[in-house]
């Protein structure tokens, strides 16, 4: 499964902000990192047996007081054969 993230975040006291996804509970790959961009778009990935599986976002403001302003998910399920 890969999983991307793009963010717009609008200017506040300053931007410094973590997106993290995560599957099951837990971070995909590569780990999550703390971006400093008022734009930016992360790409993980994870590996997940045959089954249901829960997907989520988390966004962290590191203490920054910017809003987000627009953001997108995208994920793809590949079936390995």
């Amino acid at each position: 499964m890969s999983i991307a993230v793009s963010i717009n975040v609008s200017e506040g006291t300053g931007v410094a902000y973590t997106i993290c996804s995560l599957v099951d509970g837990v971070a995909a790959k590569p780990q999550c990192g703390v971006q400093f961009d008022f734009a930016t778009a992360t790409l993980q990935n994870a590996q997940v047996a045959q089954g249901t599986h829960v997907l989520q976002t988390q966004f962290t403001d590191n203490g920054s007081e910017g809003v987000i302003g627009a953001w997108q998910v995208n994920y793809t399920v590949y079936e390995n054969k």
